[in-house]
């Protein structure tokens, strides 16, 4: 059962007139009194309404979309479809990017449940456990979990990760190539840790040479990714070829090699686990695994619209599988090894 007014005002142990003007700012308030409705609020999970009292309708025809980067093409793509699909059927969709900061992803979500919203479409932050999943059981809100999933009981879609990865490796390793570096991008998300599993699993599977320096994790959102693929191809012993874990990252790569001068694929060969618009006219051509954008979209929506409409179903997950895209920045095959 969802927390009332009364809730705060016997927690907080203030009038509901107090617990009122805290809300609305109706009166001043002393900052203690003030501080302690505000933990109340918190620790019971109540929501204001902040629509209009009289609204008879029980749904408010809005969804929440909160992604952990809107500038990364995937998320881009997958919130046009959504978008476009939910218009249809008549939602109005909020849309919001956590930019991977799990205390402003908490405070997205606490304004969509504050505003109502009939249901949440979310792809967490690393460190959501700590701040989001336990906010939203308590709330009881509709959520689907896209491209990453914590806790196993929300529904979900997105990609698969660990046969994928192994694909595109073994695809990399079938051309010839023996020193095979992995962009992994953010540690402690789903996404991050299913790519390296299946990545490591390739390399020892067969018995290709591994190294720390090769596997390297980050913000690709920084510089410091690029730094460490330059510390990498200059040890004396670098990678012929990287495998970037998602589509950013193919531009701390690239950056790197123009630093050093090296030619894709002459130089080092380059792939990348997410295709792009622009992917088919970089020179050479980008190697990829091309994620379904389109139907994660369409998947996401209609598991929030069976949810929205029975919150008891047993929970969904969906993985849907990649398209290997063969191109030219990975060369052609050579005899011997590289």
């Amino acid at each position: 059962m969802k927390a009332t007014i009364n809730d705060v005002s016997r927690l907080a142990k203030v009038s509901i007139s107090t617990v009122s003007h805290v809300l609305n700012g109706t009166r001043p308030v002393n900052e203690d009194t003030r501080q302690r409705v505000l933990r109340a609020i918190e620790e019971t999970g109540y929501i204001p309404n902040l629509m209009a009292k009289g609204l008879k309708q029980a749904q408010t025809q809005t969804i929440g979309l909160l992604v952990t980067d809107i500038k990364n093409e995937f998320f881009t793509d997958v919130v046009h479809i959504i978008d476009t699909e939910a218009r249809k059927d008549g939602y109005q969709v909020f849309v919001s990017s956590s930019d991977e900061d799990p205390q402003k992803e908490h405070e997205i979500i606490r304004a969509f449940c504050e505003r109502r919203v009939d249901g949440i479409i979310w792809s967490p932050t690393r460190d959501s456990d700590k701040f989001s999943l336990e906010y939203l059981r308590r709330m009881q809100v509709p959520v689907v979990m896209i491209d990453r999933s914590i806790g196993g009981d929300f529904d979900f879609v997105g990609v698969e990760n660990y046969e994928s990865t192994k694909l595109l490796v073994r695809y990399v390793v079938g051309l010839g190539y023996r020193k095979i570096g992995f962009l992994a991008g953010f540690g402690g998300i789903s996404t991050t840790e299913e790519r390296i599993r299946g990545y490591n699993d390739v390399i020892r599977e067969c018995r290709l040479e591994q190294n720390d320096s090769w596997l390297i994790a980050g913000d690709y959102r920084k510089n410091m990714l690029t730094e460490a693929i330059l510390r990498a191809m200059t040890s004396g012993n670098s990678p012929t070829a990287w495998i970037a874990a998602n589509n950013r990252m193919v531009y701390s790569a690239m950056r790197a090699f123009t630093r050093l001068g090296l030619r894709v694929p002459e130089d080092v060969a380059l792939a990348s686990f997410g295709d792009f618009e622009w992917a088919e006219y970089l020179e050479p051509r980008l190697t990829a695994l091309a994620q379904p954008c389109y139907q994660i979209g369409i998947e996401a929506l209609r598991l929030l619209k069976e949810r929205i409409g029975n919150r008891q179903a047993p929970v969904q997950r969906i993985s849907l599988a990649p398209l290997l895209v063969k191109r030219q920045s990975c060369g052609e095959a050579v005899k011997g090894t590289r």
